[in-house]
């Protein structure tokens, strides 16, 4: 969800040398090991994930050079909107620990694309998983 929430932000996403492939750092000294290229040690989940990211922010203008607004948040839920232009995309993401069913104020009988999935989604009820992110391009 964090890779996700910073991908989608407006401006540079930041991917610290190791943190596609799951290194971990301490603090001072020990912050950062030199790069792992070991690659049996290696998250692969992860560094597909951040690919599957870096792909959507490079085919979207709107992940790209849109503006950024947020819609709504509460405790364990946040949803943001990317817009450039024609393109609208929402970004949805919940950091608790089960479902959250979010209705979007104002979006409601809206529809789009579910830029992971490649889904049809209906905006009136998005279902977030569990420290989860849902990216939805919004059809025009």
């Amino acid at each position: 969800t964090a890779f996700a929430l910073m991908v989608t932000a407006e401006g540079a996403p930041m991917v610290y040398d190791g943190d596609e492939i799951g290194m971990t750092g301490f603090n001072d000294p020990d912050c950062r090991a030199c790069m792992n290229w070991d690659q049996t040690t290696w998250n692969p989940d992860l560094m597909d994930w951040i690919t599957t990211l870096a792909k959507l922010r490079k085919d979207n203008v709107a992940l790209r050079r849109g503006t950024e607004a947020t819609i709504q948040a509460s405790e364990d839920t946040i949803v943001r909107s990317r817009t450039h232009q024609d393109q609208q995309i929402l970004v949805l993401a919940n950091r608790g620990s089960s479902p959250a069913t979010i209705t979007v104020a104002g979006f409601t009988s809206r529809t789009g694309t579910e830029l992971i999935t490649g889904r049809p989604v209906e905006c009136s009820q998005i279902v977030v998983p569990p420290r989860g992110v849902r990216l939805v391009s919004l059809d025009s």
